[in-house]
């Protein structure tokens, strides 16, 4: 198996097993190491102001956010434990001021009223600034342990390729010390490598323990779409050395999570949020080409390979969210995950478009007609192959469509060009794919 294949099954497997192993094992119970001590003020769209608290004098969420303001020149306004004002952000219809807590233990955010409990037996407090429905930013990783009140990362290890990319994303290439074997983007995080700055630490699924403690690293970032990393954070933690688990990918939210987490851990929390504010620009631009008027609805299915009965993208998948983003019907979203469908099911479906992300063939129109010529009976009969909508995305491209990170604008701009009314866009694309971007062009991180 040549390199190629060897990074796209990879890439796969990352998918494979991400949303089945984030629900299978849920948070679980944080470990009981070490907890960081403080407060969260959050704005709204993961702005947030963290503080140091000393919880043994400042337990009264009242007293810590009074520290926390001090800290950073807030202004506030508090009558009777009401909290009606922060920084000019003031109680309204549409939202106000609240104390929110996650439990040891727990996963999500949980709102208490007066009289208020002393907040060191939590895993973190925030004052949060939410509207109906909303909750404050992510807090915890998905291992459960709070993202706040890390040094600044200096020497940093990650532990699967779409984590290196992130790093990549927040121009904190510099800060990476060791990677996983299969990380391949972006290219300047490649040179670092080439030039012997940047360590190999094991593959994704076995990630190597003394490979990575020789790497004397401050911060490690692992991948929760594998329950090895979960054992390996644990590890590592017990060696005094910081790791984070970050979430499976399966869902935009979730990358944008994760994007937003590293950052915060990282100390590169500014530009985390220029980076996800760019995506939201991105976004919104390419919605905006939808609403123009030269868009097919589709109904999409996505494989991995041209096999009779093919993996396909079911619900909670990165892949998935994309589609709909982009108001397409996934003609598997019954399935969850990513799913091997009995091959006749296919003509039941019926996409009228189809995306093969193959690894075994070569973006040339002699491999894409010998792709068309091997497809079993059950594909020739769906209306994607009877009006020519079968599109094959392989090297680059196929790495990128499989691969839950900071690209996906990218992914979401490709794909719009494939489902318009008349695309622009050749039934085969690889590492070509680049130039056919114009929204995220400039996103690339290289």
């Amino acid at each position: 198996m040549g390199s190629s294949a060897k990074k796209t099954l990879l890439t796969a497997v990352i998918v494979l097993m991400g949303p089945v192993l984030a629900v299978s094992l849920g948070g679980g119970s944080p470990p009981t190491a070490y907890q960081s001590q403080g407060i969260a003020i959050d704005f709204g769209d993961r702005d947030v102001s963290w503080t140091d608290v000393n919880l043994r004098y400042f337990g009264d969420p009242i007293k810590a956010l009074g520290r926390a303001c001090d800290e950073w020149g807030f202004t506030s306004t508090i009558n009777d434990d009401t909290v009606s004002e922060i920084n000019g952000f003031i109680n309204s219809e549409t939202a106000e001021w609240g104390l929110w807590i996650i439990e040891q233990g727990s996963m999500g955010w949980k709102r208490i009223g007066s009289p208020y409990p002393n907040i060191k037996d939590y895993t973190i407090a925030a004052w949060a600034y939410c509207g109906d429905g909303e909750t404050p930013s992510v807090a915890i990783d998905q291992y459960g342990r709070s993202i706040y009140g890390y040094p600044q990362a200096r020497r940093v290890v990650t532990l699967s390729p779409s984590l290196t990319e992130m790093i990549g994303a927040l121009n904190a290439e510099n800060t990476l010390v060791g990677m996983d074997a299969y990380s391949d983007y972006p290219q300047k995080i490649v040179d670092l490598k080439n030039k012997g700055d940047i360590a190999i630490v094991g593959g994704y699924v076995n990630p190597n323990f003394e490979a990575i403690m020789k790497t004397n690293p401050d911060l490690v970032f692992c991948d929760g779409g594998q329950y090895s990393h979960y054992e390996m954070a644990e590890r590592i933690r017990k060696a005094s050395v910081n790791a984070i688990v970050l979430y499976a990918g399966e869902s935009i939210e979730t990358i944008q999570d994760n994007i937003f987490i590293m950052g915060t851990a990282m100390g590169f929390d500014l530009r985390s949020l220029t980076v996800l504010k760019e995506l939201g620009i991105a976004e919104s631009e390419i919605i905006e080409k939808i609403s123009g008027g030269d868009y097919k609805p589709s109904k999409a299915m996505v494989a991995l390979e041209p096999v009779k009965s093919p993996w396909v993208s079911g619900s909670y998948t990165y892949f998935n969210d994309v589609l709909n983003v982009l108001m397409v019907e996934n003609a598997f979203s019954g399935e969850y995950g990513w799913m091997q469908v009995n091959s006749e099911s296919i003509p039941k479906a019926n996409p009228n478009v189809i995306i093969v992300i193959a690894d075994s063939y070569r973006p040339t129109e002699t491999d894409y007609q010998h792709m068309l010529g091997q497809l079993s009976r059950e594909w020739k009969s769906t209306d994607a192959y009877e009006n020519g909508r079968i599109y094959m995305f392989t090297d680059d491209l196929g790495i990128l469509a499989s691969r839950p990170g900071p690209r996906y604008a990218q992914l979401m701009e490709i794909l719009y060009l494939a489902f318009s009314a008349s695309p622009n866009l050749p039934m085969y694309i690889g590492d070509n794919y680049f130039d056919y971007l114009e929204v995220t062009k400039r996103m690339g991180y290289d």
